[in-house]
């Protein structure tokens, strides 16, 4: 409802998923700096930092994000402030033949500042139950969604791509829009007063062109991967296709049903000849705004596929039977050491926390850990292991009573020997997975105090490679990170 420059700064700026340290500091002063002194905030072309990180569940493939100049992010971060109640505006807009499940919203773990309002699961219960209204989903996404969106598609979401057109058609209009967004201050409301509604989108939605093209050089072709602001300017130009599919289709048929997730589109209606129609209909629009269907990942979803991945089960039931225990644990405990590694600290509901586990003893675990390997070798396109270390360490996303079974625990000093033994083994073998391996060692390093023996040997395996895969810095960076903390 409300746009938060601190807490977008803070956990909205840099690409997810970086070690703790891995924080900006000082920012806030600047920003509060040239908040107030807007006519010194001039842009300039800066240079992206390219950052590359794993493609989680398939081996050697790899996505690249991108770390922009701070004064970008910092004229982001004035100009969404000023202008969030028109932008939310915006992306508020609803139909009843449509479902958006992406819209952001404030990330409720503190880990991110925004985060899509359903995760992958919710998603998925949502299309089970339309299913039951319309036989046919076909799933199709958007072609390198982020890398290929033109920064001027920002300004046709918002007031049309011909209406855009005709905006600049008249001379002296154009002239009066080019003096505004020629000026310095953005964050001044009183300088779009006397303008139509769509002449104040039209400069906004250039301001945010301008601004995120400040940190790409320029560059009209692509927004960056990695801040929060992205995923914003990525949800109005979805809205905008969104909005013209429905008014499209409703021209051809009344009885269909559309769900939008970032740049995932599932067609949902009674008949398969509605679903080629639609699909030539999507491709249409797509091109209106220098897109393109990812051709490859056209799927019809069948009715008879079960609700959740059959490799799951094995996970979230093992241990049943196990003895269970209870655990209380202090807000307050959590937050001091989650400070003490600048990591977010607001992510429990309660001043105390209580989490159930399952007692596991070294075999258990060597057998566990074995499933995991086995079900990654048979499914290579998943993210079996991640999925797997998740109940080996608490994790607010985990409430046993709601998802699954409780988290597989020793305290015990030779239970942790073994531990270390089987991480330090598992990071080697999956060194893309060395963020939530390294949340397992975090958590026994808080709850139980423990310190790693084996993992200095995996670590020294890991920069050998490193060395000489200088394009693998997400690895790079948390294999330094843990030889430094540890």
């Amino acid at each position: 409802k409300h746009w938060n420059s601190h807490e977008y700064l803070q956990r909205g700026y840099f690409p997810g998923g970086l070690p703790p340290d891995f924080r900006p500091n000082g920012l806030e002063k600047i920003f509060l700096f040239y908040k107030e002194n807007c006519d010194r905030l001039k842009r300039k072309p800066f240079k992206a930092i390219h950052f590359t990180f794993p493609k989680l569940g398939i081996t050697l493939k790899r996505r690249t994000g991108q770390i922009v100049h701070p004064l970008s992010v910092i004229g982001m971060a004035i100009l969404l402030e000023t202008w969030w109640e028109q932008i939310a505006s915006f992306l508020s807009r609803t139909s009843d033949t449509f479902i958006e499940t992406s819209m952001p919203m404030e990330d409720p773990e503190k880990i991110r500042y925004i985060s899509p309002s359903f995760t992958h699961s919710k998603l998925r219960k949502l299309l089970d139950e339309l299913n039951i209204c319309y036989p046919f989903v076909l799933k199709l996404d958007i072609q390198a969604y982020y890398p290929s969106l033109y920064t001027h598609a920002i300004a046709w979401s918002f007031v049309g791509k011909e209406e855009t057109k005709a905006l600049l058609e008249d001379s002296s209009r154009k002239k009066q829009l080019q003096n505004i967004l020629n000026k310095k201050e953005i964050c001044d409301p009183e300088r779009l007063s006397g303008l139509s509604i769509k002449e104040k989108l039209y400069v906004i939605a250039e301001w945010l062109d301008r601004w995120i093209r400040t940190g790409q050089e320029q560059e009209s072709y692509g927004i960056p991967v990695g801040p929060d602001h992205s995923l914003l300017i990525g949800e109005i130009v979805g809205k905008s296709l969104l909005m013209e599919l429905t008014s499209t289709i409703r021209n051809h048929t009344k009885d269909f049903f559309l769900v939008r997730h970032v740049d995932d589109f599932y067609l949902l209606t009674r008949s398969m000849h509605d679903q080629r129609l639609l699909l030539n209909l999507f491709r249409e629009i797509l091109r209106k705004y220098n897109l393109l269907a990812n051709e490859e990942k056209v799927h019809q979803l069948d009715a008879k596929e079960p609700a959740r991945d059959a490799w799951m089960d094995p996970i979230s039931n093992y241990g049943y039977g196990f003895k269970e225990k209870r655990e209380r644990i202090r807000n307050a405990e959590v937050v001091s050491f989650l400070q003490n590694l600048n990591r977010g600290c607001e992510r429990f509901e309660d001043d105390q926390c209580s989490f159930i586990y399952f007692e596991i003893d070294g075999w258990q675990l060597e057998s566990y850990l074995s499933l995991i390997r086995r079900l990654q070798e048979e499914h290579p396109t998943k993210s079996v292991v991640p999925y797997g270390l998740r109940r080996l360490h608490f994790n607010y996303r985990i409430k046993p009573p709601e998802f699954g079974m409780p988290f597989l625990m020793n305290g015990s000093a030779s239970f942790y020997q073994s531990l270390d033994a089987q991480l330090s083994r598992l990071l080697v073998a999956f060194p893309q997975y060395i963020d939530t391996i390294s949340d397992v060692y975090l958590w026994y390093e808080f709850k139980w105090s423990r310190k790693p023996r084996h993992l200095s040997g995996a670590l020294e395996v890991l920069l050998d490679v490193i060395l000489d895969l200088t394009n693998d810095h997400f690895e790079t960076l948390w294999t330094l990170w843990l030889a430094k903390h540890y």
